[in-house]
């Protein structure tokens, strides 16, 4: 279930410089980040979304990902699609299902990159 997520613009872009101010504060120590999350977007987690070892994000949690698509295909060859979001508890960067994350902003250009 993608559903839209309502901010107003001005919120939105509040929210989402101040989200890029703190990855940008944790990510400091290393030089490959700087300025690396500017194009990331502002996303909400449509529901809970669990990594092998531990919750990534609750639902309705803002979060940044960054504006690609990962289309994949498992050990049964059945294709998947991830995002690449920045955990702020863990502080690094995880790939999440796709289909539990709904964009903020309205208008979002996505770039997909096949892995197989």
């Amino acid at each position: 279930m993608n559903t839209q997520i309502k901010f107003g613009q001005e919120v939105s872009t509040k929210l989402r410089s101040v989200l890029i101010a703190e990855a940008e504060k944790i990510a400091e120590k290393y030089p490959q980040y700087k300025n690396h999350f500017n194009d990331h977007l502002l996303v909400v987690a449509t529901e809970e979304i669990m990594g092998r070892y531990s919750k990534i994000a609750d639902a309705g949690e803002v979060l940044l990902a960054a504006p690609e698509v990962l289309q994949f295909r498992d050990e049964n060859e059945k294709p998947h699609q991830s995002i690449c979001i920045w955990d702020m508890k863990e502080q690094m960067a995880k790939y999440v299902p796709y289909s539990k994350i709904s964009f903020v902003e309205k208008q979002v250009k996505l770039t997909l990159r096949l892995d197989y």
